[in-house]
């Protein structure tokens, strides 16, 4: 697990539960949005556009990859990876606004939020994929190193 720095330190858990959570609560904004997903597919190697896809047959993964950077879906995912209620009460903000607030705060942007909730994401639901994403990471940084 990882701890970010954002109103205060929140350690990201992203488990089935959160998943769930996280899932069901962004379907409905984007339902009452009327947001279509994009469907990529991968063909001979390569990312190619699919269409779009029902929200109600979009998975978290999905979402997540395709939404994590719109407001309200950061701040599910927030609340849903933290355990902070993402419920506004009585005109305040929800408790992951503050704490997105406190990242914000911080320097960082809400991009930057995102993709950190996004790379704990993957490393929770899908181990192999984050590995070799990291070791692509890493390969590229070497290679775009400069030499002496």
């Amino acid at each position: 697990m990882t701890t970010l720095e954002m109103d205060e330190p929140r350690e990201i858990r992203w488990d089935f539960r959160a998943i769930k959570n996280f899932e069901q609560r962004s379907k409905n904004i984007l339902t009452r949005l009327q947001v279509a997903v994009p469907n990529i597919i991968i063909q001979d190697g390569r990312a190619v556009d699919g269409g779009k896809i029902p929200i109600a047959n979009a998975n978290a993964n999905r979402i997540m990859a395709s939404f994590v950077n719109m407001a309200e879906i950061l701040e599910v995912a927030v609340g849903a990876a933290t355990g902070l209620s993402y419920l506004e009460a009585k005109g305040e903000p929800s408790q992951a606004a503050k704490a997105i607030d406190g990242w914000l705060a911080g320097g960082k942007s809400m991009q930057d939020l995102g993709n950190e909730l996004y790379k704990e994401f993957v490393r929770a639901t899908d181990p192999l994929a984050f590995a070799r994403v990291q070791e692509a990471a890493a390969k590229k940084a070497e290679a775009e190193a400069p030499t002496e």
